[in-house]
């Protein structure tokens, strides 16, 4: 039970990481 939580952690963080980072990247092109 606790590693199925533990993974569903990272999993959450990573696709929040993703999404943060491509819209700083989209940011980033706008004001480019």
């Amino acid at each position: 039970m606790k590693r199925g939580d533990e993974g569903g952690m990272t999993n959450f963080e990573n696709r929040n990481h993703e999404r943060l980072s491509t819209y700083a990247n989209m940011h980033l092109r706008l004001l480019g």
